[in-house]
């Protein structure tokens, strides 16, 4: 998506960043794992394949990816730091034909000694604040896997409910919608969100 291209969020413990091609290789690394492919419900790629859906993603105004960066240690910038940085990605998705206000959103913690920190909670809220304030989402879902008791156990805590079952695909469906406590909570955090330019070298687009 070309309007998050430009944009860098950072929190406590993650940095946002966009999509760009110096992450296509160690995405593609990650993306050999059955389980993540199971998970994010992808086709594995050849690496050429994956360069040019970078390049379709940017130019998609359907899609909204941002790589998570480890914040945790330091903000190193230039390609090779933030490589060594990178720990997943989260994504958002307008595919809701009723309502274009609503979007998916999904999150991939790929790097395993990266989990369990409170990286994925922080990325979905910070992606969720952006897309609130920046973007005119009005409601999230997400669609989760039966298995996958981790992510339904984040998307509950953070306030989503479930809204139904999908025994052909084995996924659970959940909503946030703006009627709830946990989104007058996006609202009072847009204030606090650290939205700012992005380049490699850290000096602006």
């Amino acid at each position: 998506m070309i309007d998050n291209w430009n944009t860098r969020i950072r929190g406590d413990l993650v940095e946002l960043v966009p999509y760009r091609r110096h992450f296509v290789k160690r995405y593609h690394e990650w993306m050999g794992d059955e389980e993540l492919l199971e998970n994010t419900a992808s086709e594995r790629l050849t690496l050429d394949e994956e360069y040019r859906m970078q390049e379709e993603w940017k130019e998609d105004g359907k899609k909204c990816t941002f790589i998570i960066l480890d914040g945790t240690r330091g903000s190193g910038q230039g390609e090779e730091a933030e490589q060594a940085r990178m720990v997943g990605d989260v994504n958002m998705f307008w595919n809701d034909y009723e309502d274009d206000s609503c979007v998916e959103i999904e999150v991939m913690i790929a790097e395993k000694s990266c989990r369990r920190k409170g990286f994925a909670r922080e990325a979905v809220t910070l992606m969720m604040v952006y897309g609130m304030s920046s973007l005119g989402v009005n409601g999230y879902t997400a669609k989760i896997l039966e298995k996958n008791t981790a992510s339904q156990k984040l998307f509950l805590h953070l306030g989503y409910k479930e809204v139904k079952r999908v025994p052909v695909f084995s996924e659970i469906v959940y909503k946030l919608s703006k009627e709830t406590e946990a989104w007058q909570g996006l609202v009072d955090a847009a204030t606090q969100l650290a939205v700012g330019p992005y380049s490699v070298d850290g000096q602006g687009p």
